[in-house]
């Protein structure tokens, strides 16, 4: 189903992977907002750079995630457990290439492996403000995707690699984990514009 009320986000994602089950992950590789990328010392005060990338996971939840429920947490739970396992992979990828990176805990806006600062990170909106996704914001955050509505969990992970290092690295990440990658983005197309105006 198309949620044509929906905006469709301004890039496409960089790549989808197809894990097991098939469920598919979405990732996109953006600039940061100016928000975030004003305020990075305060959630990340290691961090010393001019600026960073962007790297937003999402995967498709069986179910919807807008209602609060132990069937949601649950769900919750297990997206959020890949997206660790996976993530930490190509955090540690990237750090072995020389690269700044950490994940941001979905569940408490803390980077895993930093210093955490005086700031949260907000997937939802920082998703929502790059991609340009709608949210309902309730006792329970969410977005709505173009095609899987609200049933969609957002993961961050930020670095400072090029977005052509991101993206080699994830798909290398992926080739350990057997996953099918369904589409890809070329590396020399304009899959990474420059954000900052826009947003």
């Amino acid at each position: 189903m198309v949620y044509s009320s929906i905006q469709l986000p301004t890039i496409q994602p960089v790549l989808t992977l197809i894990p097991k089950p098939k469920q598919p992950l979405e990732l996109y590789i953006c600039q940061p907002t100016p928000f975030v990328q004003d305020n990075l010392e305060q959630m990340l005060p290691d961090w010393t750079l001019p600026s960073a990338w962007v790297v937003i996971v999402l995967q498709k939840a069986q179910y919807s995630l807008y209602s609060c429920s132990h069937q949601v947490e649950q769900e919750k739970q297990r997206l959020r457990e890949r997206f660790m396992r996976f993530g930490v992979d190509i955090i540690f990828d990237l750090k072995e290439q020389g690269y700044l990176a950490d994940l941001i805990d979905p569940r408490n806006g803390k980077p895993l492996l930093s210093h955490p600062g005086v700031m949260s990170h907000d997937d939802v909106k920082v998703v929502s403000r790059l991609l340009g996704f709608n949210t309902e914001h309730g006792n329970c955050p969410c977005i709505y995707h173009p095609q899987w509505g609200d049933a969609v969990y957002p993961s961050i992970i930020l670095s400072s690699g090029s977005p052509q290092t991101i993206q080699t690295t994830v798909e290398s990440v992926a080739a350990r984990y057997h996953w099918e990658i369904v589409n890809q983005v070329s590396s020399e197309s304009e899959c990474y514009p420059d954000q900052s105006e826009a947003i």
